[in-house]
């Protein structure tokens, strides 16, 4: 698929609590458009990459890499540390309560055990079913969950003894999960466009509810506060789920080949795509508008906001390039790394 720049006009969001939204008929600013990068850091290696995760609290940035996770300060904008040895490395679940990370190794169906403070791997966990992708971690039941990329499972890993615990069926093939930190995991299924609701400790899917009309839900993040799941798609929309009930709340209008979604501290969003689009919606009660659109390479789906210093972090293989490339870039490239972007203040109340 050709990935085409979208120049978006302000669209009337849907919105509801529990129910389909209704569409507003209030009229809307159109967004912004702008560069807003703020800096450039380059970083050694190839340019393979895939997720991304912003630990605001503890001022550290971990991004898959090749087979490696680079880990950054966000301070310092500097790189601290390479965690090795991740072959093929997806991503990064994060258990600050055992003092422990994981990382998703989708080329030998491992997932690596790290030290947060020291980042010395502490062990090795093999997977009985294989591409391990997306992974999160619930700390209400102390388990990571690395989902599967070509089977419709997920594996469950008990973080206490770092042991694989159980394989949980799903029905469809997982993108990405998120938790409520209650107890909850969130699944998105992304060929049939589902939300799935997993107990944490039974590891019983309590709820099944249809993502309509999302089409192949590809970045998922959750808002604490209020309780909802946010979910990028892959039909132009962003989508915000009652957690409870799963009704539509809203949706807003965002890019082609969305990867990358995170949620501030007031409720605002931020959504990447790799059509060559990041996208700022500011949130008005359970309406979302977008305000801002930056302009990215194409090819950068992915992203990781800092909710301390407003900042959003976009892996690149076109860092400097003036003309930027249609597609990911494969093999060693001479301009990897990140653009750090900017996040608008927030709206006055």
């Amino acid at each position: 698929m050709t990935p085409s720049r979208c120049f978006l006009s302000a669209l009337a969001l849907l919105t509801a609590a529990s129910a389909p939204a209704q569409q507003s008929r209030a009229t809307r600013p159109s967004p912004s458009r702008s560069s807003g990068v703020l800096a450039r850091i380059a970083l050694p290696g190839g340019s393979n990459w895939d997720h991304i995760t912003a630990a605001s609290d503890t001022r550290r940035l971990y991004l898959a890499h090749d087979s490696h996770i680079d880990v950054l300060d966000l301070d310092g904008d500097t790189l601290v540390a390479v965690i090795r040895n991740a072959k093929n490395a997806h991503g990064v679940a994060l258990a600050p309560g055992v003092g422990r990370g994981y990382t998703s190794n989708g080329g030998d169906s491992t997932l690596s055990v790290f030290d947060l403070k020291t980042y010395a791997i502490l062990g090795r966990i093999h997977l009985k079913e294989d591409a391990p992708d997306g992974i999160a971690y619930d700390s209400y039941a102390r388990r990571v969950f690395a989902m599967h990329a070509d089977r419709p499972s997920m594996s469950v890993i008990d973080a206490t003894s770092n042991t694989l615990i159980a394989s949980v069926p799903l029905g469809d093939t997982p993108d990405g999960a998120v938790a409520d930190e209650f107890g909850h995991l969130f699944i998105a299924l992304k060929p049939t466009s589902q939300l799935v609701v997993l107990d944490t400790r039974a590891l019983k899917i309590t709820r099944r509810w249809s993502l309509a009309p999302c089409k192949k839900p590809d970045a998922i993040t959750f808002d604490h506060l209020r309780q909802q799941v946010l979910l990028g798609c892959n039909n132009k929309i962003a989508m915000v789920i009652n957690a409870t009930t799963g009704g539509l709340v809203s949706t807003f209008p965002i890019g082609l080949e969305v990867d990358g979604i995170s949620i501030d501290a007031e409720g605002n969003a931020v959504v990447s795509c790799g059509d060559g689009t990041l996208h700022f919606a500011q949130r008005h009660g359970d309406t979302f508008v977008v305000t801002r659109i930056v302009h990215t390479p194409p090819g950068a789906p992915n992203s990781a906001l800092d909710l301390k210093r407003r900042r959003v972090f976009v892996p690149t293989a076109a860092l400097n390039d003036s003309v930027f490339p249609r597609s990911r870039a494969r093999g060693k490239h001479p301009a990897f790394g990140l653009l750090v972007i900017g996040q608008p203040a927030p709206a006055p109340h």
